[in-house]
């Protein structure tokens, strides 16, 4: 594989994204994606995309309709520079993801580790915060539990009776990938002042980094 097409696949191994993210200036690409920037040109990433469609690894899809099609290389360029065609606005944005074959050559390429797959989100609304964790590693989830608390305790203090792990059976771990089980851990927060709803997506777990990876960037020659 060569190292576009595995950096293309590692863009959407979570989520499926718009074609256009991969043609955002280095700058806006790096804030938007928060990674370094690819370093491929327009033409580059357009041939690639068409290559790994045709191996069956990526699928594409106009969010409006959500039908698969194959788009044609002018119809990629044209994406990656200038987000949705004008004459397809109806249809939306295009975007492109994982298929299970594609899924399984990431994976033969990454090595992931699926016990330490975390997915987590913080989401506030008003003056309560609304925390969720999943993993497939109940250890490992109540260590991360255990981090993000000492992260945030100075702020935030849990509501009464909101703290809850429940078992996931299957685990859907992402949109293409599932597990026999996982866990889901959930709570609700309050802030212990005003200034905290101000600054709340301070949270996003950069003091873990670390902790946090789960796969190994496989070396491309």
């Amino acid at each position: 594989m060569e190292k576009i097409e595995h950096s293309i696949l590692n863009t959407i191994v979570e989520s499926p994204y718009p074609v256009d993210i991969l043609g955002l200036e280095p700058n806006t690409y790096e804030v938007t994606m928060n990674k370094p920037w690819h370093s491929f040109q327009i033409e580059e990433l357009a041939k690639a995309f068409l290559r790994l469609n045709k191996l069956g690894d990526i699928y594409f899809y106009y969010k409006n309709d959500s039908i698969q099609i194959r788009p044609g290389l002018a119809e990629l360029k044209l994406n990656l520079t200038s987000g949705p065609l004008k004459d397809s606005k109806k249809k939306g944005v295009l975007y492109y993801a994982l298929t299970k074959y594609g899924g399984e050559k990431w994976e033969s390429y990454s090595n992931p580790n699926w016990a330490k797959y975390i997915d987590y989100f913080v989401n506030h609304q008003d003056d309560v915060i609304e925390f969720i964790a999943n993993c497939s590693d109940l250890s490992r989830l109540d260590e991360f539990i255990l981090k993000f608390s000492h992260l945030v305790i100075h702020d935030l203090m849990m509501m009464e009776n909101t703290n809850e792990m429940q078992p996931l059976v299957p685990f859907e771990v992402t949109y293409w990938k599932t597990l026999p089980q996982g866990f889901r851990y959930s709570c609700r927060l309050q802030p212990r002042n005003d200034s905290v709803m101000k600054n709340i997506n301070v949270y996003s777990m950069k003091e873990c980094e670390e902790f946090l990876v789960w796969y190994t960037k496989a070396t491309q020659d």
